[in-house]
Parts: structure tokens; C-alpha cells; sequence
């Protein structure tokens, strides 16, 4: 049993360790509040507020399973994924049941880590709940459907079939268009896969089509990320001046979420190593990207790495004049950067 929460029980201490680690160090405060004997309530109206509460806990407690288990996914860590989306899947199924259209996101989480892991018959396992949960809901959001094609991608390319991940992806690459818009960072998983899949079948033009539409996705959306800090940090200095509270006031939100951090980490770095280990042309867009991407998270002497890369590339072509002065605005940034930290 957990000496912390009280609520959680384990058949021994390293199934314990495993878990902490995985998710439960992050839940742990909540659980115990959630869990733990309400007090009586003396009306209708309280007993109905104690339990938009509890449903909101709920929530909660499922928002930061699947952005846990999405985390350990980009990162690679496919069995620390596993714990996280199974607590998500435990709540989700007491509140939905287990065959409801709500429960998807967790299936898919687990069928994305046992794929992972190569244990391909759980993952066929999982995608069946998932897709028999989509299927018995004519109103599933286009986002669910993406991420169910891109994983049946990723199956069907474990197995070796890539003529039938390759029309998954082409399926993902739609629905999250329709969902999200096609320049959007959520279809650029989709591009990434299909080409990975194209550079496995050796077929390296398709494969480079299709991986630089997924870095110019993640160029447009960094710059856009950028630009907005700058911004913010401008109207800052402008302000304060006058309002002398800042340090009072919440930070703001981080530019990238936990999971779009590790997706962009890990796509963008397994193109770099993709195209410089097998002696293909890396783009001063990548390296660009890649600069772009480091600047945003505020670690300024790698981004520095890569953005004198991007400029060594650019200006060796006579028509990146423009792209050469965006690379040294952005080196000098880069540089004051540096120097605050």
C-alpha cells in the first residue's frame, strides 16, 4: 500500500517503484483526496456540488494520466506509458463504461506503447476497444479518428505491411486535417510516419516529400511561438513601468505543452539523425527548426548549435537571402539569450 495516499495498493515493492516513477507520483496527493470518506452533506444542493467536485477531480486526474503516458511516448519510454494510461483507462471506464467512445483515448495511448514494445498481439487488443468504440459512435471527433488510423499505421508497419499503414496514415493525415487544419503540429505525425514508411520501402523521394512537410509544419508553428513571446515580452517591458505587481501574477502558460515538447523533440531529432546518418541532404530548414525549437524551450547554447548550422547552409545558396537574415536575427537572439541565463 502507498504510505502516502492510503488508497493504492501494490503485490510488491519494485510493482510500486515501477509506478511511482510511471505516474503515481503525480497523482498521488489527488488520489487521496479523491478517495478518501466525504462528510455528510446537510442538502441537495451541496450534495450536488461535492459531486461536480468529485467528477472534476476525476478529470483531472485523467487529463494528467494521458499527458503523462503521451510524454513517455515521444520520449520513447514505452513501459513507463503503460501504468499511466491504465490509471486513465481505470477512471475513464468507471465513469463511461468500457466500450464508450470517451475511453478511446486511453486504448490508443496503450496500443501506441505495447507497439512500441513489439508485443503486437495486446496492441491488436487495445485497437479493437478502440475501434469498436469509434465505430459505436457516429459522432467521434475527427481527432480520435486520426489518432486511431495513425496507430493501425504504426501496427500494420510493425508487422510489415506497409501498403496498409500507408493508407492508415493517409486516413490520419485527413481526419486531422479536418480536425485540426492541415499546417497544424497534430497532422505533422502523420507525414512523419508515411514517410518513414516510404524510407523503409526505399523509395527516399516520397520519404523526403513527406518528412519536410511535417519540419515546415513545425517551422510555421515555432516561428508563429516565438514571435508571440517576444511580443510578450515587448508589451512587459512596456508595462512595467507603471504595473509593479508582476511578481504577484501567474507566470504564463509554457509555449508547448508536455507532450507537444517531447513530439517535437523526438520527430524533428530523428530526421536530423535520419538524413545525417544515411548521408541525405539536411536542409537548413531542419537545422532552422531544430534552432527555432531549442530557442523556444530557452536552451540557448543548443539552439546556438543549430542555428549557426542553418545559416552555413543558407548562405551557401545564393537565394536565401531572406532565409539568411531570419537564421541571424534569430542568432542574436539566441545570443542575448545566453547571456541572461
Amino acid at each position: 500500500m502507498c504510505t502516502e495516499c492510503r488508497v493504492t495498493y501494490y503485490c510488491d515493492g519494485e510493482h510500486q517503484h515501477e509506478d511511482w516513477v510511471a505516474i503515481h507520483e503525480k497523482i498521488c496527493s489527488m488520489l487521496s483526496v479523491l478517495r478518501s470518506p466525504q462528510p455528510h452533506a446537510n442538502s441537495e444542493s451541496e450534495r450536488e456540488h461535492r459531486k461536480q467536485q468529485q467528477a472534476l477531480r476525476r478529470r483531472h486526474i485523467i487529463d494528467v494520466c494521458l499527458q503523462e503516458a503521451h510524454r513517455f511516448l515521444h520520449e520513447g519510454l514505452h513501459q513507463h506509458a503503460i501504468p499511466a494510461a491504465l490509471e486513465a483507462l481505470k477512471f475513464l471506464t468507471e465513469a463511461y463504461g468500457s466500450a464508450h467512445v470517451e475511453v478511446t483515448p486511453a486504448y490508443l495511448v496503450l496500443a501506441e506503447a505495447t507497439i512500441g514494445l513489439n508485443q503486437l498481439r495486446e496492441a491488436e487488443q487495445y485497437l479493437s476497444q478502440a475501434r469498436w468504440g469509434v465505430v459505436r459512435a457516429p459522432e467521434c471527433e475527427p481527432g480520435i479518428k486520426a489518432r486511431l488510423h495513425r496507430n493501425l499505421g504504426q501496427l500494420e508497419a510493425a508487422k510489415g505491411d506497409y501498403t496498409e499503414a500507408k493508407k492508415h496514415f493517409a486516413e490520419d493525415i485527413y481526419q486531422s486535417s479536418v480536425a485540426y487544419s492541415p499546417t497544424a503540429i497534430q497532422t505533422s505525425g502523420g507525414y512523419y510516419h508515411m514517410g518513414t514508411v516510404f524510407l523503409k520501402e526505399g523509395n527516399s523521394d516520397c520519404a523526403i516529400s513527406l518528412h519536410d512537410q511535417a519540419i515546415n509544419i513545425w517551422f510555421t508553428h515555432l516561428s508563429g511561438l516565438l514571435s508571440n513571446l517576444q511580443e510578450q515580452e515587448r508589451l512587459k517591458q512596456q508595462s512595467s513601468h507603471i504595473i509593479k505587481t508582476e511578481s504577484r501574477s501567474a507566470p504564463p502558460p509554457p509555449p508547448l505543452s508536455v507532450a507537444e515538447r517531447a513530439e517535437a523533440i523526438h520527430m524533428l531529432h530523428s530526421l536530423q539523425e535520419m538524413r545525417e546518418h544515411s548521408g541525405g541532404v539536411v536542409s537548413s530548414t531542419l537545422y532552422h527548426t531544430l534552432a527555432l525549437l531549442h530557442c523556444v524551450l530557452g536552451e540557448a547554447d543548443q539552439g546556438l548549435v543549430y542555428a549557426k548550422k542553418a545559416l552555413q547552409l543558407a548562405q551557401a545558396s545564393p537565394h536565401n537571402k531572406a532565409t539568411t537574415s531570419s537564421i541571424e536575427d534569430l542568432i542574436q537572439t539566441l545570443s542575448q539569450t545566453k547571456k541572461i541565463q
